[in-house]
């Protein structure tokens, strides 16, 4: 990223169309710090964060004046390739809130979450849907199907999604949110 612009100018960078080519240096002048996906699905991926980052910043939590927005995409272990925005304090730097529309790990899989200074990112402050995060921004009332909806992205794994499937959880093995008991099972039952 080149510089933080507050938020105001990033939405209005954005509704410009400065952010609507596809390769990396504007992805990263829209504010993209780190990913694992390809680079060629970060203008889809920020076309889907966009309408979330916007209900948020009508919150009277958020002084867009004096916060930036930055965005990344996670790998985690277990589980598959997520996007989260960080609202982060102009001056300082020093992340504000992490919200996660959808987060990719095995056993919170598409929960909704938002971590914060608020409690020292101990814990998520709202883990639910896009509804209960804005409700926690008390901006509920910019609930629209764009915000309250994550798209579907390819994972860029080389995993055959035609893997078992397991009965415990209704899961692909490969996506297994049940404990660890069931790794020595038995899965042609």
């Amino acid at each position: 990223m080149s510089e933080n612009v507050s938020l105001r100018v990033w939405l209005e960078n954005y509704e410009k169309g400065l952010y609507n080519s596809e390769d990396v240096e504007t992805m990263c002048n829209a504010g993209w710090y780190d990913w694992f996906c390809s680079d060629f699905t970060l203008s889809s991926r920020l076309k889907n964060l966009y309408p979330k980052v916007k209900a948020i910043s009508n919150s009277s939590k958020v002084d867009i004046d004096k916060v930036y927005v930055f965005f990344k995409n996670n790998c985690p272990m277990n589980g598959k390739l997520y996007d989260d925005f960080r609202i982060c304090d102009i001056e300082t730097g020093d992340v504000i809130w992490t919200i996660s529309p959808a987060v990719g790990y095995t056993k919170t899989f598409g929960r909704s979450e938002v971590w914060g200074v608020e409690n020292d990112f101990e814990k998520p402050i709202v883990s639910g849907n896009m509804m209960d995060v804005l409700k926690y921004f008390g901006v509920e009332e910019n609930a629209t199907t764009e915000v309250l909806t994550s798209e579907e992205f390819e994972d860029d794994s080389d995993e055959d999604e035609e893997d078992e499937w397991c009965s415990g959880c209704n899961q692909y093995m490969t996506n297994c949110i049940c404990d660890d008991e069931n790794e020595d099972d038995d899965y042609d039952d």
